[in-house]
């Protein structure tokens, strides 16, 4: 992979290749392509495989250019890209080309047109077209894949079908006639019953497979000749009439279970109970408050501080007297602390689960005399007996809760704290700590007084138990002292009573999954003719995600452990044994040569500006080779629309980051936002709301997905449009202040697995962040040129165009094969399974729509096909 390392968006870039350019520009011969392969790389957006510049080009603002893989440029080009120019895989520019993505201001105005600037509109070429010599390709032009520009032309703004013919002054299309070959003969046929839904699963199973010589057809369509076999997808009790030679084969239950490593026995639903109307009543969900603290904990960053290590200790101490006992809270914090403790502690804490909290906290202050660092000293003796001011009671309020728990402060000296806090000015920390403090105490009526404070509704945000930070801020407090503040209260009547589950971080309503067949290993019995039916169920179940009601999920590791590789491989060994003695054909998604795919996912929770913008986008150009990155903005975001045009030039998708579906536009990416008002993920009603609202795809969070595919959503015909999930994507950060991937390092294993078996791995990240993590990530993870780098709106319609079935159908030709796609598709990678064989022959062809393409006969033959255009 082409790594420059020199920032593109620098003024001095500019310079330098305007040096280079002076250079090398004019060196004929092959000589001269390969010193501008060498020199001109790292000031691009994108410089791919084999890219041949001839002679006599010149290029403005490279650093906006995407030059695809075996693009190639003849002598004389001149191409401007500061509105931004992709010139697809594979196309051939002409002599003397002129490619302009920005025009002039002409508009009536009293400046004279020199005072005026520009006005950009981005230049598109697809894959496979051929421009002639002495062709104009003028601002906003998109050209589809497989256009042909005739000599001479003058390509104005517009969009121009695939497969046209351009010619004339101004351009004028003609659409190529299609040639279609004869109707589809598969051969292999799933029959469904006239029940959209049994189809819907029969074209879901086969989207991720990449099979074109199977096809869909439900029992009112004939099945053709050419099918060898039919596999009936329906009821137990359906059985359709079918009238020829076919072999037929049926679903059972199968009698033998199964257990493999590569398939998951349980299916995890974490999720945590959703927020009340938004009221700020005491009868608000406290166990989502307590989500909100709990989850600072887990996605911790950075090792903890030693004020925070404290009050999570007192928090302990509290909770464990409220609830008479420890609890499975208990434990989990327990297991969170010593994770994160802090730094000074390392080393010097085992794990101690089976001891009780007092225990551990005695552990904790004896360790204070033995410490020999005064960091440690500095932490634990704040937890030991004190004089405590009024003074330091402001200044940290954990102490005084602590004090109290130790019986060290009388009861009236907390009322004269709290009396004596308002005027100084109060925050929600001091808020929580006297009201929790008053109540240890045994003060109630200082208690009570707090706690009415608490529900006028100024210091509560709506719809939880969290305090703000200060008067007026709707930034939370999220002092894990609050769950010890509700749990104390209710105990002692002056709140609604709680139990230790409310504080739970959530509930896992996931089910366990079984899976049996045939025999050790075996989905299918070849002398019955059987397919294990546990492959269609526990197929729906691991694409499904039905929500409990007023409930939403949690994203956790467990999901991580949840994939469909195995089930993915399991449908694919049974169509290899159907078709028998054959040669069965898969298509891979993405263009040949590359291993995987990767986007990266941006989240703008917080305003960025057009420097960092630019930086992250350089990071893509050096490290990744091209643009491959979403930016999902809140859909009231003023910077959606102002920073568009930058976006735009630069090929970086838009998309949104929902907090209600109300967020939700038509034809944007959508990801959900996790915070305290937010809708987050519930699962099926998601995406269904998406689907409805026209949104162009969404995030599958219940099951690690390897590539997009339809959400299996079910209904009637014409209930909802066709939706398409993303797989689960891996946060590269847990926090703002994440200064290493440790925290990406949890899920790594997982994101290794997505590459192996060729997915599409979506790394997420915060815009805002300092872009040095993700740095440091591809350079760890991608030292090689073997990953296609890709938005992800790209990479799904990578995606749809090869891999949907009857979009590139197979049959024979001769005593081999040809395909026939619906569209001009560039460096399609086939594999020709063999019977017997552990390995496929590993094919390139280029597809060129309606036309049909003979396979090569071995994979000896050259990367661009028989027919390739060496000019």
């Amino acid at each position: 992979m082409t790594t420059p390392t020199h920032n593109a968006h620098e003024p001095e870039s500019a310079v330098e290749f305007e040096a280079a350019q002076a250079q090398f520009a004019d060196l004929p011969g092959e000589h001269g392509i390969l010193q501008r392969q060498k020199h001109y790389a790292r000031f691009f957006l994108r410089f791919g495989k084999g890219v041949q510049i001839e002679a006599g080009c010149h290029f403005a603002h490279p650093e906006r250019i995407v030059l695809d893989d075996d693009a190639r440029i003849n002598i004389g080009a001149m191409i401007y890209g500061s509105g931004g120019v992709w010139i697809g895989r594979h196309a051939r520019i002409g002599p003397r080309c002129f490619i302009h993505s920005a025009n002039h201001d002409i508009s009536d105005s009293e400046r004279a047109y020199f005072e005026r600037g520009y006005i950009e509109a981005g230049v598109q070429i697809g894959d496979l077209c051929l421009v002639s010599a002495n062709v104009s390709i003028l601002p906003g032009a998109e050209i589809g894949a497989g256009c042909f520009v005739a000599c001479g032309a003058v390509v104005t703004k517009g969009q121009y079908a695939e497969g046209s013919r351009l010619m004339g002054l101004p351009a004028k299309a003609l659409q190529e006639t299609m040639v279609s070959a004869a109707p589809p003969a598969p051969e292999i046929v799933i029959l469904t019953p006239t029940d959209r839904q049994c189809e819907e699963l029969a074209r879901h199973i086969l989207i991720p497979l990449g099979l074109p010589q199977v096809a869909v057809m439900n029992e009112t369509e004939a099945v053709p000749e050419s099918a060898h076999s039919v596999l009936l997808l329906g009821p137990p009790e359906w059985s359709p009439r079918i009238r020829g030679p076919q072999t037929i084969w049926r679903l059972s239950a199968g009698t033998v279970p199964q257990i493999a490593p590569d398939l998951p026995e349980c299916r995890p639903f974490p999720v945590v109970r959703q927020a009340d109307d938004g009221t700020n009543s005491m009868d608000a969900v406290p166990g989502w408050s307590a989500f909100w603290i709990l989850n600072r904990l887990r996605k911790r960053a950075t090792p903890m501080k030693g004020r925070d290590f404290r009050e999570w200790v007192t928090t302990l101490a509290i909770l464990q007297q409220a609830f008479e006992g420890e609890t499975s809270l208990h434990k989990t914090i327990l297991a969170y602390l010593f994770r994160e403790r802090p730094t000074g502690l390392h080393g010097r804490l085992e794990r101690l689960t089976d001891e009780s909290v007092d225990d551990w906290c005695r552990r904790l202050a004896s360790m204070a005399d033995r410490a020999e660092r005064s960091f440690l000293k500095n932490i634990l003796r704040r937890i030991l007996p004190a004089p405590l001011s009024y003074t330091e009671a402001m200044a940290d309020p954990e102490r005084l809760v602590r004090a109290v728990l130790e019986g060290r402060v009388s009861r009236d000296l907390v009322s004269q704290f709290a009396k004596r806090m308002w005027p100084k000015g109060a925050n929600g920390l001091r808020l929580c700590a006297f009201s929790l403090a008053a109540l240890l105490a045994g003060d109630e009526d200082c208690a009570r007084e707090l706690l009415q404070a608490i529900r006028s509704g100024e210091w509560l945000l709506p719809g939880t138990f969290l305090f703000r930070s200060s008067r007026g801020r709707n930034t939370p407090c999220l002092s894990p002292m609050t769950m010890a503040l509700w749990a104390l209260a209710g105990r002692k009547g002056l709140a609604p009573e709680l139990t230790p589950e409310c504080f739970g971080a959530g509930t896992d309503t996931g089910f366990a999954m079984r899976w049996s067949g045939f025999g050790p290993g075996q989905f299918i019995d070849p002398e019955r003719r059987l397919v294990a039916s546990s492959l269609v169920e526990n197929w729906k179940l691991l694409h499904s995600a039905p929500c409990p009601q007023g409930a939403q999920f949690q994203l956790d590791n467990p999901t991580y452990s949840v994939t469909t590789l195995g089930l993915e491989h399991r449908w694919f060994e049974v169509f290899r044994t159907i078709q028998g003695n054959q040669p069965l054909i898969r298509l891979r998604p993405w263009p040949a040569g590359y291993r995987a795919a990767v986007s990266i996912r941006y989240d703008v929770d917080r305003p960025i500006t057009a420097q960092r913008i630019s930086e992250h986008v350089n990071l893509q150009a050096s490290l990744a080779n091209g643009p491959c990155a979403a930016w999902y903005y809140f859909s009231d975001d003023p910077a959606f629309d102002r920073q568009s045009s930058q976006m735009s030039r630069h090929w970086q998708e838009r998309g949104l980051h929902v907090e209600t579906y109300a967020d939700t536009k038509e034809d944007l990416g959508v990801t959900h936002h996790s915070s305290r008002q937010s809708r987050y993920w519930q699962g099926d009603c998601s995406t269904r709301e998406l689907a409805l609202r026209g949104a162009k795809y969404g995030e599958f969070l219940a099951t690690r997905l390897p590539t997009p595919r339809p959400a299996l959503l079910g209904g009637d015909e014409g209930s909802k449009p066709e939706f398409w999930v993303m797989p689960l994507h891996f946060p590269l950060e847990g926090s703002t202040d994440g200064s290493d991937l440790s925290y990406f390092d949890e899920r790594r294993a997982y994101f290794l697995e997505i590459l192996a078996a060729g997915g599409l791995a979506i790394v997420a990240s915060h815009p805002d962040i300092a872009p040095q993590l993700l740095s440091s990530l591809l350079q760890r993870e991608f030292r090689t040129d073997h990953y296609w780098f890709a938005t992800p709106a790209h990479a799904l319609e990578r995606v749809r165009n090869v891999m949907i079935p009857g979009e590139v159908i197979a049959f024979r030709y001769g005593n081999g094969w040809s395909l026939l796609s619906r569209k001009h598709l560039a460096d399609v990678a086939v594999e020709i399974w063999n019977p017997g064989q552990d390995n496929p022959d590993c094919l390139t062809t280029q597809l060129i729509q309606g036309r049909p393409r003979r396979l090569a006969c071995s994979a000896s033959e050259s990367f661009l096909g028989p027919d390739a255009d060496h000019h």
